[in-house]
């Protein structure tokens, strides 16, 4: 049978060129401003070079906002030197047959996988996101080499990453809580899924969980929430959709994946698609009130503005801003481009006291939902403000030790 789901300064600064709706550049505008999911060491969600420390899984919570000796070396005289005859270019035929062939890597079958094959169908009801923990992303890392061993389309590491996400929250959980439910997948020994040692090793479980996986049929154009369910088999079937796009932001991250965009996502940009939609949302919602803790669409606070801004451009980010800040890369904000995320915090060194979190546009211009009593506006960065955080997150690249 199956598992089971539980209920559960500034003014000199140069930036790059701009971008207008159009894709047009101007002189006086930059490119726009822009998750999901913070980084692990070498991985994805955290900070930079590292993980958040706990998870947040509470993604109601408000965010908080501005209301509320160089060495002279002298070179060593070389003698002269007379030449002498050498021999023959020509390699001997023993010197030929002792050449080693240059060895070249093997081609990367995933470096081509498209957004469109991690999310065949359309993401189905309201995502939710978290910030993982070191632990979580160590486990969806073997959910995802598992797959990729296996030689198996990553949305099959799609589906798993969910389902195990929704089961036990990417935690190994070696004590049962509902029945003999153990592991990543909460897989029952008492219904076949093998011993409870086995059902706790990560990789025995991943691989019996895509063993039965693959023995549905269409798999892999099911909904994520439809093809998880008919191997679980939950008394919450419905329940695994909701982790559809965290899932495919980690497979994207942790997969040998080179561009999942298809347009030149990296560490250092984001595609102007993504950038363009983001601001453009962000910019749509121009006048609407401020209200703490709102999403949308008819008020914002100011993380939820960011939330939705690049849910619409395929991006899922934390809910607050202090989670958003490990939702990238970070760069300077003197390198900040159109599309990333300026915050402001108590200590603008301690990322654990961020309370606000802005859109760039360029051209020292930025989008948020400032407080009470101001609706979402667009006004000149002061780039002097002593609560200015140094570093700037970049939603949806990998993270970086900047």
């Amino acid at each position: 049978m199956g598992s089971h789901s539980k209920p559960k300064g500034r003014a000199d600064y140069q930036h790059s060129r701009v971008l207008t709706n159009a894709g047009t550049e101007r002189p006086w505008t930059r490119r726009y401003p822009a998750i999901t999911l913070a980084a692990l060491a070498g991985t994805v969600v955290g900070g930079p070079g590292g993980v958040a420390a706990a998870m947040a899984f509470n993604v109601a919570q408000p965010a908080a906002t501005v209301g509320d000796a160089a060495v002279l070396v002298t070179p060593t005289p070389t003698p002269t030197l007379t030449a002498v005859p050498t021999p023959s270019a020509t390699a001997s035929p023993s010197a030929s047959a002792s050449a080693k062939p240059t060895k070249t890597a093997p081609p990367n079958p995933y470096a081509h996988t498209t957004l469109a094959q991690l999310e065949p169908t359309a993401l189905y009801g309201t995502q939710t996101t978290f910030t993982a923990s070191a632990d979580q992303w160590a486990n969806a890392r073997i959910i995802v080499k598992v797959a990729e061993q296996r030689k198996m389309p990553l949305y099959a590491a799609v589906v798993a990453v969910a389902t195990s996400v929704q089961e036990s929250r990417l935690l190994n959980l070696t004590t049962a809580t509902n029945a003999d439910s153990l592991g990543l997948f909460q897989q029952r020994p008492s219904q076949g899924w093998g011993s409870p040692a086995q059902v706790t090793d990560p990789v025995y479980a991943t691989t019996t969980f895509l063993n039965r996986l693959v023995q549905v049929p269409g798999w892999d154009q099911l909904p994520v929430t439809d093809a998880a369910q008919t191997v679980q088999r939950s008394a919450f079937p419905d329940a695994y959709a909701r982790w559809e796009g965290l899932a495919t932001q980690l497979v994207q991250t942790l997969g040998d994946v080179a561009d999942p965009l298809g347009c030149g996502i990296g560490a250092a940009n984001l595609p102007e698609g993504v950038v363009r939609t983001a601001i453009t949302f962000a910019l749509g919602a121009v006048g609407k009130p401020y209200v703490w803790g709102a999403t949308g669409p008819s008020a914002y606070d100011c993380s939820g503005l960011m939330l939705r801004a690049f849910q619409a451009a395929g991006i899922y980010l934390p809910r607050v801003s202090r989670e958003q800040y490990q939702a990238g890369g970070h760069v300077p904000v003197a390198q900040a481009q159109p599309g990333d995320l300026l915050f402001l915090a108590t200590d603008p060194h301690d990322p654990a006291t961020i309370h606000h979190v802005m859109l760039y546009l360029g051209n020292g211009m930025i989008a948020e939902a400032p407080y009470s009593g101001v609706p979402v506006r667009t006004r000149p960065m002061d780039w002097n403000n002593r609560e200015l955080v140094p570093l700037a997150t970049r939603p949806g690249t990998a993270p970086n030790p900047a």
